[in-house]
């Protein structure tokens, strides 16, 4: 190479220190900040104390229980001699009070139909009166016969009389008038007519109005008769309650000196929430106090940082924006002038920077290998064969040089990236890069002040393209999508048929063509979603085994004995009997652990046979969740895929999968309840039959058939949880004696729909016939008693041994288990029903009992004398 060139990183570096500004060393005075006022003293508060407030509320509740234990005596013996007694006289009365006022309010609902028909004729009315009206103003003549007679008074006054143009005119315009009034006068008669029909029917409401005024005050004057003979039944039946109000009177006064109590509580409490509130006010006042002193010292060092990026934003803005880009231009000159022609080398060292040109203070370098970080990936060149042109040598005869192959590194790429430019692939391509950096150099030189990318601006962009891609997923429906995933088509026929808002079961009945149509999809992948929704019909199909069997729909002893995988016994066939008709309610009596959940199960089983769904019901919580993971677990064993089960309580609310074509739904009888009466457009039970009236235990069917009862009434809900219920199961229905709870599965009972099949389970029931009597009255349907008295869980009746705690049996219901005992542990019913006398009348102890008894106390002796005599010998021991 021909002189020496500047090293890119050195000039500039020389140019920055020529043209730099001194730094000016004196700031300006700097602005003293106002000392920080003192803070404010906060007034000590001191924390309340909740020992005292204890303290205080303990001694109110002392008074409070006083009071109560007062109040509960008076109305234990107000509600003994409120207790209902048999009043004939009352009865009837009442009896014939209802008769009669069910009439009144027949009569009066007639009268408001009339008042309504009055209002609609007076309307009617005044519409006809503004109608004829209008009518009469508008014409001059009321008969065809006058306008006639006008006309030809007219026409001849025209022919006969000689008249200027506009009188003529004026003839002529009122003969035209006149015949446009003939169609009107029609109008004004039919309308007159129609008015005097109305007034016809006006007067004619008003004689029925008057009819029904009298009706109505006769039947009045009845009712008043009986309620006076009903008031008179009842003064004779309170005169035997005389000293009832001194009672009420107390009552009265300690209802109101136990609320006084409670009023004072309230006080207590409020004013240690004052205090408690005062005590927080202080403690937030502290926080922020704090608070402010923690934001001065932060807004003191946020200050400071402000400061300090001012400083470096200022010396930043001092620098080349075109720094890096200059530097790597140069640096890129270097390294390609290795590879260009030798004539082309020589030209650009003319035009390197002479020592006169250089800026003052710099010195001029010669370019060597060191300063060129891609002076490693050179080849080495060698000595040309044939020699080099000496001192008194020719020179080589001109030749093109053979192209070289060059080869970059990954740095060596990026930073002709960065310039724009594409590395050069082997040494012909040196000459015209060599060119375009010269001229990239000289745009450097003076190119504008680089353009800052506003970020905030490219991260709100992206974030908005992210939740729109989101939302559009969001909107697809997932059953849809999930099958058409298992379908194998492709992610743009998913949004395409997803966008579609087409359901899963519309979407599995279209064919390949609509499928087309639909969604603009292509024929191959709509056969696939047509090809997939056939498998996941026969897979549903052949995974169902509640389908229709081809017969009456009704489950058989076999087909139970498949599904559960044992055979029901006497007890269970005969709930079964009664579950398949669907016209019939189920009482099952049996003790714990005697197969009642296996009738529940054959009659959920039924349910889903007829394709309806099952509920059922439990007083707790714990034992509905029990049940949920039992039913689940059942039917998952048994690979029913078409059944799901769902729970709903306070706590926890799952849902079945989708998709499913039965489902089971456990929930306690509170949720149960709330639905059944939220719902307003469930019709009311209908009247009962004569037999279930009569409080039989097994009312007769009434004259409709179960079919017709649900066409006429209907069991479509609006609650998409009981739609389609076709049987309700309620396990521990003895819980409607409770004094709380019990209305509870009462107004589950009335508000059932009579179409639904009602499954009560039981084992403590008392009085079950009269039981099953009131459902029938209730519900207006016949129901069925299915018992068992054999106990398949022993019950032991003993006490146990206080020192140690070992369970002394009296008495057993089952036998004992003894190898070889061909009745060991079988229910022994003699023995059972002995128990029960005995558990009846206690004064008179069994013999087990007592010899049992004597038995145990001769063993606690001997154990106390053995303990005894133990102590006194270690005692002589020890001297």
């Amino acid at each position: 190479r021909r002189g020496s060139a500047l090293s890119a990183r050195k000039l500039m570096a020389a140019e920055e220190a020529a043209n730099a500004e001194p730094v000016p060393t004196d700031a300006g005075p700097v602005e003293e900040k106002p000392k920080d006022e003192k803070p404010k003293e906060i007034k000590k508060v001191s924390k309340p104390d909740d020992a005292l407030l204890k303290q205080r509320l303990q001694e109110q509740d002392d008074k409070l229980v006083d009071k109560q234990a007062r109040l509960e005596q008076i109305k234990a013996t107000v509600d003994t001699r409120n207790q209902p007694t048999e009043n004939a006289e009352f009865t009837a009365a009442r009896s014939k009070f209802n008769v009669v006022r069910a009439e009144s309010r027949r009569l009066l609902q007639e009268k408001r139909s009339i008042y309504d028909q009055i209002s609609s004729a007076d309307e009617l009315k005044k519409q006809q009166q503004d109608l004829t009206q209008r009518l009469k103003a508008e014409l001059q003549f009321f008969s065809v016969e006058d306008i006639e007679r006008k006309i030809k008074a007219l026409e001849m006054q025209q022919q006969t009389t000689s008249t200027s143009v506009k009188e003529d005119k004026k003839i002529i315009e009122d003969i035209k008038r006149l015949a446009a009034n003939k169609p009107m006068i029609k109008q004004f008669d039919e309308a007159q007519e129609s008015l005097r029909g109305v007034k016809e029917h006006h007067n004619e409401l008003y004689t029925q109005l008057k009819a029904k005024n009298a009706e109505l005050n006769s039947s009045k004057e009845e009712e008043e008769k009986w309620r006076a003979e009903m008031d008179a039944a009842k003064a004779k039946e309170d005169a035997k309650r005389s000293d009832l109000p001194a009672l009420y009177k107390e009552r009265d006064q300690l209802r109101k000196e136990i609320g006084e109590i409670r009023d004072e509580v309230r006080r207590i409490r409020d004013e240690h929430n004052e205090q408690r509130k005062e005590w927080f006010a202080y403690t937030k006042a502290i926080r922020e106090q704090k608070q402010k002193e923690w934001e001065a010292r932060n807004a003191a060092r946020e200050a400071e940082r402000e400061a300090w990026r001012l400083a470096k934003e200022e010396e930043e803005a001092k620098r080349d924006p075109w720094e890096e880009e200059k530097y790597l231009c140069e640096q890129l000159i270097s390294y390609v002038e290795k590879y260009l022609p030798k004539a082309a080398v020589e030209v650009e060292a003319k035009k390197e920077v002479s020592p006169e040109e250089a800026p003052k203070g710099t010195k001029v370098l010669k370019r060597d290998d060191d300063d060129d970080y891609l002076a490693a990936l050179k080849s080495k060149k060698g000595k040309r064969k044939g020699g080099t042109a000496g001192p008194g040598g020719g020179a080589a005869a001109p030749h093109k040089p053979k192209p070289t192959k060059l080869s970059h590194s990954v740095d060596s790429l990026a930073s002709f990236a960065k310039l724009g430019f594409t590395a050069p692939a082997s040494s012909d391509d040196c000459p015209a890069l060599h060119t375009e950096l010269l001229a990239k150099r000289e745009w450097l030189k003076t190119a504008p002040p680089k353009k800052k990318k506003e970020k905030k601006e490219e991260k709100a962009e992206e974030k908005e393209e992210k939740e729109e891609e989101k939302e559009e997923e969001a909107e697809l429906d997932a059953e849809v999508v999930a099958h058409l995933r298992r379908c194998g088509v492709s992610e743009a026929t998913e949004r395409l048929l997803g966008a579609c808002s087409v359901g899963l079961e519309a979407l599995t009945l279209c064919s390949a063509a609509e499928l087309v149509d639909l969604a603009g999809i292509s024929h191959n992948e709509a056969e696939k979603v047509v090809a997939g929704s056939s498998r996941a019909k026969a897979a549903a199909a052949a995974d169902d085994p509640f389908g229709d069997d081809g017969g009456d729909g009704t489950l058989k002893k076999d087909e139970v004995t498949t599904i559960m995988g044992y055979p029901p016994d006497g007890f269970q066939c005969g709930c079964l009997e009664v579950i398949v008709h669907p016209e019939l309610d189920l009482l099952a009596m049996a003790p714990t652990g005697s197969g009642k959940t296996a009738v529940a199960l054959m009659a959920i089983l039924q349910a889903f046979r007829r394709g309806k769904k099952a509920v059922y019901t439990s007083p707790i919580k714990a034992l509905s969740n029990q049940k949920y993971a039992e039913f689940k677990a059942w039917f998952s064993k048994r690979g029913m895929a078409s059944a799901g089960v769902a729970l709903l309580t306070g706590d926890i609310k799952i849902r079945s999968p989708p998709g499913v074509k039965h489902e089971l739904i456990i929930c306690t009888s509170e949720i149960l309840r709330n639905k059944l009466v939220k719902n307003p457009h469930e019709p009311h039970p209908q009247p009962p039959p004569a037999a279930a009236a009569a409080g039989g235990a097994e009312p007769a069917p009434p004259a409709k058939s179960t079919s017709e009862r649900s066409a006429s009434e209907g069991t479509s809900m609006r609650d998409l949880d009981l739609d389609n219920l076709g049987v309700v199961v309620s396990d521990e229905i003895h819980y409607i004696n409770d004094s709380e709870r019990g209305t509870v599965w009462e107004e589950t009972l009335i508000h059932l729909p009579p179409a639904v099949q009602m499954v009560a389970l039981s084992a403590t029931l008392h009085q079950p016939e009269h039981f099953l009597a009131w459902i029938g009255r209730a519900r207006g349907r016949p129901g069925k008693i299915v018992k068992r008295t054999d106990r398949h869980v022993p019950l032991h009746v003993g006490g146990v041994e206080r020192r140690g705690g070992q369970f002394l049996q009296f008495f057993g219901t089952h036998a004992p288990r003894k190898r070889g005992d061909a009745a060991a542990g079988a229910f022994q019913a003699e023995r059972y029903d002995m128990l029960c006398a005995e558990l009846q009348e206690p004064e008179r102890p069994s013999a087990a009992a007592s010899g049992a008894a004597a038995a145990a106390r001769f063993e606690r002796a001997n154990e106390k004398e053995a303990l005894r005599t133990e102590r006194q010998g270690g005692k002589g021991g020890g001297r």
